[in-house]
């Protein structure tokens, strides 16, 4: 008895023993991403395929994912003999029947096994074979044989972020996370009055985390320490020095850290005190100088990969910049994250390529796009075709030979009028015809290309991109670099605008690929003649920041005398108490170096610098921006002109340019009615001679 007494006794003690344990275990929580398809997709013929791509985080474990397909099919497709078929990888994962889905815009889901998924770009391919006849040769001709995949379609994607480890090599991992809406899901705190280095370093962490997320809006949060309402709530990374440090952060460094601050700057990763499932990086540091140089590894690409452990201490010494190197002219699919892409089947098969192009390149004559691909020999070497498009636009067509089926190349320059886009679709169309199609109709014997990722895009450039917001962040971005760029905030910078500098930054950071390059932050009152001299960024009102009020007669688009509003001038035109509710952005010439620009974001009243951030850390926003001064009303509506000598004497030259259109015109005219008034003469006195003539000789034949 006592002996299952004890057995008793013991189970319970181990299913208790469990309970309590359990209770300490934090489950990951589950996440989902969307990869949408951005544009809608044809696919004409028999036999036809689309492919396009998603990328798959390296600190993802996927633990579902499926295909949500959205499509519209022709109404005259034959549905005894139609089928689409996924295929993820090259491997089919599903197929069905099409020709009997008559409704506009079908959806189906397909599951994607997740063992056919790998870390890095994915390849989604949909093959259709769609009949309309019983004619193959003509349905393949016939405009009536559609399907489109729409705009929409996406990818869906469920997994569990890895957990975070205990070194630094991870970083920005989990301040960043490719798995968020939000991907900047933490926060940067400062002290209440903070220094010219700490602001600096938290403005270079924004730059950095845009230049991680380079198609996403960041959201970066940066607050004051006694501001931080969400630090129980968020990861965080704290920079500051050792008298303005919090007491109960401070207490996590050892003594023998804090006896190196006056000298030395510690990066240390910790388990954050204001909640135990949450990360805390401190950045502490008495020393401005290695302050900023300890942000600029936590920036390095080249670096931060290699600390295996979870403190570093930065000192004098310690050389953390990257390796500069030219951007390359030739980039390659495979520099992009592509593999080789295989296309089959006859007629028109395509896949597409995005490249986008820094903003402070001016693209030269010369650059070209080389596509290397190989195609199977059983094609109509008479009416095959390769063709390429950039942005929709096609730039070249060659015929494919069957003597290099099995190592060509393809080389077509870029035209002027598409060279200087921003970004490059590219859209590789092999269209693969073959002979006797009636009698080789079996998948085995269909034709095929396939496109190497060593095939390459090639484009020389120069500096000198002209200074406007279709360019932008050009001219504060260099090489893939901060170029001498420094940031002017208030004097007395509130949080808000803290968060409003760090999402420009962050934007800006899409453009940034190293951790070189010049770069400082300060309050208006710390502007020094030596860094007047570079690059600005001049945020706030003319209240708060003097700058603004001292370049005023700088401005395109001034204030007025009491700086309570807007003038308006040549170009733009305001109501009094419309002037007075604007937020202006302006990209002028330095006053204090001609080498260098400023960019000024000001309003009358400070909560209307909230309309200019949002084009200046929205992506779709950024790239509707266009002149060099614009304006933004509370409704969000955006005017905007070119300012400056250059572009009125454009503007003239244009209007001479008309005006000579015109007088040619008026003298065709002129010679066209003198040519008719000939003409009329002609037929009048020939008229007239015949009427003559004629009396004549009635005349004549009366008597």
């Amino acid at each position: 008895m006592k002996k299952n007494l004890r057995i008793i006794i013991i189970i319970i003690m181990v299913f208790l023993g469990n309970i309590i344990n359990g209770q300490n275990v934090v489950a990951v929580p589950n996440k989902s991403k969307n990869f949408r398809v951005e544009k809608d997709m044809k696919i004409e013929g028999v036999f036809g395929n689309n492919v396009f791509f998603f990328n798959i985080d390296k600190s993802w474990t996927v633990d579902n994912a499926y295909l949500n397909l959205i499509f519209t099919e022709s109404d005259l497709l034959d549905k005894t003999q139609s089928t689409l078929t996924a295929y993820i990888n090259d491997f089919p994962v599903y197929s069905m029947k099409i020709g009997d889905k008559k409704k506009y815009k079908e959806s189906i889901k397909i599951n994607i096994p997740k063992d056919k998924l790998i870390s890095g770009y994915n390849e989604v391919k949909i093959k259709v074979y769609s009949r309309i006849s019983e004619k193959p040769c003509i349905d393949d001709v016939n405009s009536g044989n559609w399907f489109i995949i729409h705009k929409g379609s996406y990818v869906h994607m469920d997994f569990k972020d890895r957990e975070d480890t205990k070194t630094l090599k991870e970083f920005p991992f989990p301040y960043l996370k490719a798995s968020d809406e939000n991907p900047a899901n933490s926060m940067i705190m400062l002290p209440d009055n903070f220094s010219q280095g700490e602001i600096t370093s938290a403005m270079m962490l924004c730059s950095n985390f845009g230049s991680k997320r380079k198609s996403d809006n960041v959201n970066m949060k940066v607050y004051k320490a006694s501001e931080a309402n969400l630090k129980n709530k968020l990861d965080i990374i704290f920079i500051g020095s050792k008298n303005n440090t919090p007491l109960d952060l401070l207490t996590l460094l050892s003594k023998e850290e804090i006896n190196r601050l006056d000298k030395d700057a510690i990066v240390k990763e910790v388990i954050s005190p204001y909640n135990p499932s949450k990360k805390l990086l401190l950045l502490i540091s008495n020393n401005e100088k290695n302050m900023i140089k300890a942000s600029k590894l936590l920036c390095s690409k080249d670096y931060m990969k290699q600390i295996d452990k979870d403190t570093i201490i930065v000192n004098n010494s310690m050389d953390v910049e990257d390796i500069k190197e030219e951007k390359a002219n030739r980039v390659s699919l495979s520099d992009l994250g592509y593999g080789n892409v295989s296309l089959k089947g006859p007629f028109k098969q395509e896949a597409t390529f995005n490249l986008n192009i820094p903003k402070d390149r001016f693209i030269k004559e010369g650059s070209k796009v080389v596509i290397n691909n190989r195609y199977s020999k059983n094609i109509d070497f008479d009416r095959s075709l390769i063709t390429v498009y950039i942005n929709d636009i096609p730039i070249g067509s060659k015929k494919l030979d069957s003597k290099t089926a099995d190592n060509n190349s393809f080389e077509i320059s870029i035209p002027k009028d598409i060279r200087n886009s921003s970004n490059y679709e590219i859209k590789v169309v092999f269209n693969l015809e073959i002979k006797d199609l009636f009698c080789t109709f079996r998948e085995g014997e269909n034709p095929w290309a396939y496109i190497l990722n060593n095939s390459y895009i090639y484009t020389p450039y120069k500096k000198g991109r002209d200074n406007v917001f279709e360019n932008y962040p050009n001219p504060f971005i260099s090489n893939g670099g901060m170029n001498d760029l420094t940031l002017v905030l208030s004097d007395n910078t509130t949080s808000e605008e803290l968060n409003f500098a760090g999402n420009i930054m962050a934007t800006i950071g899409h453009d940034v690929d190293i951790n070189r390059g010049k770069f400082n932050a300060v309050a208006a009152k710390d502007l020094s003649s030596k860094l007047k001299k570079g690059n600005l960024i001049i945020i706030g009102t003319p209240d708060s920041n003097s700058i603004i009020k001292n370049l005023n007669k700088n401005l395109y688009i001034k204030f007025n005398k009491n700086f309570n509003g807007f003038l308006s001038n040549e170009k733009m035109k305001f109501f009094q108490d419309y002037s007075s509710k604007l937020a202006s952005i302006q990209l002028i010439d330095s006053p204090y170096n001609k080498e260098n620009k400023a960019m000024i974001v000001t309003s009358t009243y400070t909560r209307d610098l909230a309309l200019a951030q949002k084009y200046l850390s929205d992506i779709s926003l950024v790239k509707s921006l266009k002149g060099n001064a614009v304006t933004i009303d509370r409704d969000g509506v955006m005017n905007y002109s070119y300012f400056g000598d250059k572009y009125d004497k454009e503007k003239e030259e244009n209007g001479n340019i008309s005006k000579f259109k015109n007088i040619t015109l008026n003298s065709n005219i002129k010679n066209l009615l003198i040519f008719f008034v000939f003409i009329m003469v002609i037929l009048v006195g020939g008229s007239l001679l015949f009427i003559k003539k004629y009396k004549k000789i009635v005349r004549i034949y009366y008597y």
